[in-house]
């Protein structure tokens, strides 16, 4: 008869029947448990500041003192902190370790404070806003992977993280623009957007955009060119036709792209009292009389008072707004 090999005095704890709530907790701290000493010996050499990693800096920050210091901690540490916020962005988490993550924050018994792959990635966030845009410009191709991999929610993250980003990101975002993913074409439309130094460039890039299949893109690039503010003779007739599209909310971004150009009303206030008058979404409308209110105050009191008499049936949201701004103008 064959001996069955006994079971490891580890493995054979758990798996003692002690109820089944207990077991979960114990097996998921065993497996934590492994986790960390595995982590902790392979874990990659950090950049240190004052005695602490640099994660342990980002990990830290609450108050403003603290927020000052990690800051600090990522413009000394430089391109060193590279790989750090890059293994940040690039943390996934499977279906299993979420399930398991949640149950490990339900129970009481051992405090759990494992974080998710979506708290690592406001991390990498944070810490992108705090480097130099040399840091940022390294680092586009990972936020762009992380967007390919179908992390749609982290759009917002990744557009935070790259604004504000320098000439150095020039070459990636460019070459971004000619990704099939209207997720990454937009973030790095809203990236470039804020390098004016290289709009020759840029600028004749965003106006082929404003033509693209995918809605996103089209009222992409629309705000992409108001936020530039680059070129008006040229892009100004092309934002324009925007106001024609089938989608709303390239109409909108449109008109709020048009707001920004500011020293063109012979251009501009004609398409705002167009959409004021034609366009069927009230959301349009409103943003169309806000634009008239910046650049054209006369007009709007005109405007105000003609929707306060109920021409054209006005809505109650957009005879609020006429109110608003007549007690505006008239201080």
């Amino acid at each position: 008869m064959k001996r069955m090999k006994p079971r490891p005095i580890v493995l054979d704890a758990i798996l003692t029947p002690i109820g089944e709530s207990k077991s979960i907790i114990l097996a998921l701290f065993f497996v934590a448990t492994l986790g960390v000493l595995a982590w902790h010996v392979s874990r990659p050499d950090e950049p240190i500041y004052q005695g602490k990693t640099l994660s342990r800096w980002l990990e830290d920050f609450g108050d403003n003192s603290a927020y000052y210091a990690a800051e600090q901690a990522v413009k000394q540490t430089g391109t060193n902190a590279v790989p750090v916020i890059r293994r940040m962005i690039l943390r996934r988490d499977g279906p299993l370790k979420l399930k398991l993550l949640d149950l490990a924050q339900k129970q009481e018994f051992i405090p759990f404070h494992r974080k998710t792959a979506k708290q690592f990635h406001e991390q990498a966030a944070m810490a992108c806003r705090m480097a130099e845009p040399v840091v940022r410009a390294l680092l586009v191709n990972d936020w762009i992977r992380l967007i390919e991999r179908g992390d749609y929610d982290a759009l917002s993250l990744a557009d935070r993280a790259e604004s504000q980003t320098g000439p150095e990101a020039f070459e990636p975002l460019m070459r971004a623009l000619t990704n099939g993913n209207p997720h990454v074409v937009a973030l790095a439309m809203s990236a470039l957007a804020g390098i004016p130094a290289r709009s020759k460039t840029i600028v004749p890039a965003l106006l082929e955009k404003l033509d693209d299949a995918s809605p996103q893109v089209r009222w992409g690039a629309a705000w992409s060119l108001g936020a530039l503010g680059q070129e008006p003779q040229t892009v100004i007739p092309a934002i324009l036709r925007g106001l024609e599209d089938r989608c709303a909310q390239v109409r909108l971004e449109s008109i709020g792209a048009l707001e920004r150009f500011t020293n063109h009303p012979s251009s501009t206030v004609p398409a705002f009292l167009k959409a004021l008058h034609g366009d069927k979404e009230e959301g349009v409308q409103l943003v169309a009389f806000a634009a008239l209110e910046k650049i054209a105050p006369e007009a709007t009191a005109r405007e105000a008072m003609d929707i306060l008499r109920g021409s054209n049936n006005p809505s109650s949201y957009l005879r609020f707004h006429a109110t608003e701004a007549l007690d505006r103008l008239r201080k």
